[in-house]
């Protein structure tokens, strides 16, 4: 969605598109009605900078925190550089984006474990 809440482009079932759309903010809002199989985006800036906003639950990092148990939790750009993560339960928690242990970002994808992109 633009600035102004319009839509920039849709998709339907099935459909693969590469749209170019102008720089700006832009709210990317992705809805599935779990009919059919899973279903898979790729977002990908063709150049300059990218801004990606955290969207973790504090609450969910809070309990993780608190008692180290927090399965199927959002921490989808958490900073955890800090966090004792030691015997934590983090099974099939989004990860994605994640700033884990050693500094490094989890990488889209991640679920119930970091995978790490390259080091800064």
């Amino acid at each position: 969605m633009d600035a102004f809440g319009d839509p920039v482009f849709t998709l339907g079932p099935g459909e693969c598109v590469s749209p170019t759309i102008e720089e700006g903010r832009y709210t990317l809002i992705f809805t599935h009605d779990g009919a059919g199989g899973p279903a898979t985006f790729v977002l990908e800036p063709v150049s300059g900078e990218t801004e990606v906003s955290a969207n973790y639950s504090q609450e969910d990092l809070d309990r993780l925190k608190n008692t180290k148990k927090c399965p199927n939790c959002d921490l989808s750009g958490a900073d955890l550089s800090k966090v004792d993560l030691t015997g934590a339960n983090l099974t099939g928690a989004n990860l994605e984006l994640t700033t884990w242990l050693d500094g490094r970002k989890c990488v889209p994808g991640s679920i119930g474990m970091c995978v790490r992109g390259r080091p800064n």
